[in-house]
């Protein structure tokens, strides 16, 4: 590390140091990058859905209760 007297010059010796290890750094963003695409993604909630009708179901007041108004189906 280098000391700098001025916020200039730490700024101009971070792109000088930037600028020659420019390679790595891509290097290092692309691996960073591929790791992202693999573990970074949570799968999606599966939806659960009602037995008789298909519809999706929701929890309230401690039972099951389908979202199809017409259908009606709970169970607690």
């Amino acid at each position: 590390m280098t000391e700098v007297v001025s916020c200039a010059a730490g700024i101009g010796k971070s792109l000088e140091i930037t600028l020659e290890n420019g390679d790595e750094f891509a290097r290092i963003a692309r691996q960073v990058g591929q790791v992202d695409q693999k573990f970074g993604k949570k799968p999606k909630k599966k939806e659960r859905q009602c037995p008789d009708c298909g519809a999706t179901i929701y929890q309230a007041d401690g039972c099951v209760i389908c979202s199809n108004p017409e259908w009606g189906w709970s169970e607690c």
